[in-house]
């Protein structure tokens, strides 16, 4: 009787496993995909030139800027909240909030004194991203999983990345740090 002594072992698996979404790769599904990168990015190089051009003329961006952070000085504790809003909106958006930071520091220092604007602004700093964060995580979590699946369907480097995540997601995360 004679035994084979190799045994077989499943191949490791190299993508991620999403039976629940297939990709879509006829010829129709691509137009409308198509038209909306264009208008996204045809909307993207607007708003830069819009805001170049207004650096460059009127200043109305700097103006309605400038205009919130005074209200923020006459109203403290109203403009906590919407300086807290505004920071995590801008962390949704993946705005940079370091000039955003430091003009919400120089208001509440100015309106409330020093430490009690210092200590203003780190805390409306930190409720503002850490609610950002959240609602970003729940965005990309729940209401855009679907289109993050189809996503890594289609591209090859982030198939690698998602498998690498889901095998060794601890190593990956505290080496990305």
């Amino acid at each position: 009787m004679e035994t084979n002594s190799v045994q077989e072992t499943p191949a490791p698996a190299t993508t991620p496993q999403h039976h629940d979404v297939e990709a879509d790769t006829s010829p129709s599904s691509s137009v409308p995909r198509v038209w909306t990168k264009l208008c996204l990015g045809v909307t993207l190089v607007s708003f830069i030139a819009y805001i170049i051009y207004d650096s460059r003329t009127s200043r109305r961006t700097t103006a309605v800027f400038m205009q919130f952070l005074s209200w923020v000085e006459a109203r403290p504790l109203a403009g906590t909240f919407a300086f807290t809003a505004l920071y995590a909106l801008a962390t949704i958006l993946f705005v940079p909030a370091s000039v955003l930071t430091l003009g919400g520091a120089f208001v509440f220092a100015d309106a409330l004194g020093l430490p009690a604007g210092v200590l203003a602004t780190v805390v409306s700093v930190f409720v503002g991203s850490v609610a950002g964060s959240l609602v970003t995580f729940f965005l990309g979590r729940y209401l855009l999983c679907e289109w993050t699946a189809r996503l890594l369907l289609r591209r090859a480097s982030l198939r690698g990345v998602a498998w690498a995540l889901e095998t060794q997601g601890l190593a990956v995360t505290y080496n990305v740090l």
